[in-house]
């Protein structure tokens, strides 16, 4: 049974930015959710099997969109997390954890990110465990020089492996502290040209 939901932006720039750039965030929402996507003008239709499920994607991401703020794959691929968990209203009260230099809100993306967060704010260790680029380290830096700034801690304790990181560096010449100056100072790691 296909099922058609409407949605009416209240203004041209708002339902553009929802949108995208030509429409790459409808392709992305049609390809999530398995509907179909169609704006024309400020009327926004939504088509398929779980169209009215689908739509509460546009509510969910209602600041970003009603602010001209861009909206990015990642927004889309939580919301629509949230909207199939139904833990809508938990995603939609994400703290803000500081504000960037325009202002804008820095929060977690998704509920996982929401999770991290909230377990290094309760824990005095964390293990952030994912791949590259999910906001495990940024994520804990903000959290690190909020907590910085609202003096619940003296001093941050910036550390990093003394394994090797793909690079091998062999034997290395001189006494013990040249030879830690490149696990210690990755900025003055003498070059192998």
């Amino acid at each position: 049974m296909t099922d058609t939901q409407t949605f009416v932006f209240p203004n041209g720039s708002a339902a553009t930015c929802f949108a995208g750039p030509q429409e790459e965030h409808l392709q992305h929402l049609a390809a999530l959710t398995g509907c179909q996507w169609l704006l024309r003008g400020t009327e926004l239709r939504v088509a398929g099997p779980h169209a009215a499920q689908a739509l509460k994607v546009v509510a969910a991401l209602r600041s970003l969109w009603q602010d001209d703020r861009p909206l990015t794959e990642a927004d889309l691929r939580a919301a629509w997390q949230a909207v199939q968990e139904d833990r809508l209203a938990v995603w939609q009260e994400r703290p803000t954890l500081a504000r960037d230099r325009r202002g804008g809100a820095i929060q977690p993306r998704t509920l996982r990110q929401q999770r991290y967060v909230e377990a290094i704010e309760s824990h005095a260790l964390t293990f952030g465990i994912g791949p590259a680029g999910t906001g495990k380290t940024y994520l804990a830096a903000v959290v690190a020089v909020r907590a910085l700034q609202q003096r619940q801690v003296d001093r941050l304790v910036l550390t990093r492996p003394a394994v090797e990181a793909g690079e091998r560096l062999g034997f290395l010449p001189g006494d013990l502290q040249q030879k830690s100056i490149p696990i210690c100072a990755p900025s003055t790691m003498p070059s192998t040209a």
